[in-house]
């Protein structure tokens, strides 16, 4: 499965406004030339993939400080996430969010704790 963290990072940091989840989804469609048939494809729960993916895409990048929530699913890029968009080709993985991103490191260890806790 493609990398959809950057490419809603570039694609957010050229428009003048806030965006939507639905927004996002369609032009990572669109990024990704997916056909109708993926962009309509479901899980097993009969959820859209291509929903869930955009919006644990959104999640994380929300988490590692490069978004921030603006509203009930609406969004905006910040300086930080402007700055990442084109800062490199690389592909963005949990494991970069973890090394390249103080908040995104404390919002797992909140995580972690939290379920050593419930155990």
């Amino acid at each position: 499965m493609p990398d959809f963290m950057r490419p809603i990072l570039r694609w957010a940091s050229e428009r003048q406004e806030g965006f939507t989840s639905r927004e996002v989804a369609d032009a990572v469609a669109d990024h990704f030339n997916f056909s109708v048939e993926a962009r309509n494809e479901l899980t097993r729960g009969g959820l859209s993939k291509l929903d869930s993916r955009t919006s644990w895409a959104i999640t994380h990048l929300k988490h590692a400080g490069l978004l921030r929530r603006t509203g009930e699913r609406s969004y905006e890029i910040t300086e930080a996430g402007k700055e990442e968009a084109f800062s490199s080709d690389r592909r963005m993985t949990h494991g970069y969010l973890m090394r390249s991103f103080s908040s995104y490191r404390e919002h797992r260890e909140r995580i972690k704790n939290k379920k050593k806790q419930e155990e």
